[in-house]
């Protein structure tokens, strides 16, 4: 269990850069191309945006370099020597687990330097075609990474492209919470009812096909399944799917509540911290969801 509780851990690591990295570049574009454009919007908050996802890159470069030797200590259990041991480690390697790892590095690696890259245009007046290329690019390698290991290793195409759309849409939605933190700074009120509409109009496409790529998932997952349903599996699920819902009900209170109500500057601070329960809900998310893929299958 300790060997498992530290895969978590890892694994929320992992999360925390492919969240960041696709839902704050998500974000950028948004703010720089979205029909409430404002580039003053964009200097204000561009520079504390940058540093959360540049540490959020490094936390993930940690957590996908302590898969390998934390499975291989898992495989000899014999204390923290396993991680060192060379035949567990090339054992873990060439599994399907040093194959994920792979992948998961060479995103990373592809998130920094399109992070560094893209740091010019924080500031600049035009965003390069090259530049949104391999943003997407490395979105769909991070997306592409979650099809190698868990429930979803030895599943149909169907189910791997669903794995891989709704890892992009969660981590646009997560993603963008911290940057929509770091808005509610704007003075300009209307200005930020402007914005803060604009996302909500955008965020219902994404959250829409985030429950639907997770229904499918989740009813393929099931059918495919030989014998009896792990109901240890199921519980962790129910929990992740209140979870869930609970952020809904923050997204929709944004919207057709505190948004439409957004007048005078006092009000800033309400829509702040109802952003800051949705982000804190979604990061309970995170590791519901690092929990159920390395401690759970969804078959006894």
């Amino acid at each position: 269990m300790a060997w498992l509780s530290l895969l978590s851990i890892a694994k929320v690591a992992y999360y925390l850069g492919v969240v960041s990295f696709i839902g704050m570049n998500a974000m950028r574009l948004f703010l720089r191309h979205g029909r409430s454009n404002d580039l003053t919007v964009h200097t204000d908050w561009h520079k504390p945006v940058l540093r959360a996802q540049w540490v959020s890159l490094f936390i993930s470069l940690l957590g996908a370099s302590a898969v390998v030797p934390l499975s291989a200590g898992m495989l000899l259990d014999d204390g923290f020597s396993g991680m060192t041991d060379s035949l567990m480690l090339q054992i873990s390697w060439q599994s399907s687990i040093g194959t994920q790892t792979q992948f998961r590095l060479l995103a990373i690696l592809m998130a920094m330097l399109c992070t560094a890259w893209g740091n010019k245009f924080y500031t600049g007046s035009n965003t390069s075609l090259a530049w949104v290329c391999s943003w997407l690019l490395t979105s769909a390698l991070f997306a592409a990474s979650f099809t190698f290991s868990g429930h979803t290793a030895e599943a149909s195409w169907l189910a791997k492209l669903l794995v891989a759309l709704h890892v992009l849409m969660a981590a646009w939605w997560l993603g963008s919470l911290y940057p929509l933190i770091r808005l509610c700074r704007l003075e300009d009120v209307e200005l930020l009812r402007r914005q803060l509409h604009a996302y909500g109009n955008q965020a219902a496409l994404w959250v829409g096909l985030l429950l639907v790529s997770g229904a499918a998932l989740f009813a393929l997952l099931l059918l495919n399944v030989r014998g009896e349903v792990n109901t240890d599996y199921l519980l962790v699920m129910g929990c992740k799917l209140v979870l869930v819902a609970v952020m809904l009900g923050f997204a929709a209170y944004h919207k057709w509540y505190l948004v439409a109500n957004l007048t005078v500057s006092e009000d800033r601070c309400k829509v702040k911290k109802s952003i800051v329960g949705e982000a804190f809900i979604g990061t309970l998310v995170i590791v519901i969801t690092a929990i159920l893929t390395s401690n759970f299958g969804i078959a006894h």
